[in-house]
């Protein structure tokens, strides 16, 4: 029966996919970050932020913060590091620091995955910043430029 045969080769997929680690990356924003766990909760799979990781380990936003203005190379070698050992996980939903996409190291690590890039509109972005500096959110594309 060809309908029996589908559905069994369809179940085949889906169950080698439920093995896949999906990657969000894209610019850093809320939004990235609220896709990636709503897409965890809907197909059951975990849910990591590799800055959540950054920060848990150098002791909070502040401190990764500063590290990432003080040593770029150096923060990226050790994004590049925590995504060697993360990419090896299955069922995973990982949402990607900016520095995922900035070397052929790490894009060879994302290659065994499903990649997801969320674009998301300047405004939303350009805001979330401003949010997170504490500055008030802006609703005039034209004076983004004043304020970033």
């Amino acid at each position: 029966n060809p309908s029996v045969a589908l559905l069994r080769k369809t179940a085949e997929a889906v169950g080698d996919f439920r093995k896949t680690p999906i990657y969000i990356v894209g610019t850093d924003c809320n939004a990235k970050r609220n896709i990636a766990k709503l897409l965890a909760n809907s197909i059951i799979y975990r849910y990591l932020c590799s800055e959540d990781l950054l920060e848990d380990v150098l002791g909070g936003k502040d401190a990764l913060a500063a590290f990432r203005e003080s040593d770029e190379k150096g923060y990226l070698e050790v994004e590049t590091e925590g995504l060697k050992q993360l990419t090896s996980m299955g069922s995973l939903v990982l949402c990607c620091g900016d520095g995922a996409v900035m070397n052929s190291t790490n894009l060879g690590l994302l290659r065994h995955g499903v990649s997801i890039w969320i674009d998301v509109p300047l405004e939303l972005a350009v805001n979330d910043m401003l949010k997170s500096k504490g500055a008030q959110a802006i609703s005039d594309p034209d004076s983004f430029s004043q304020q970033v």
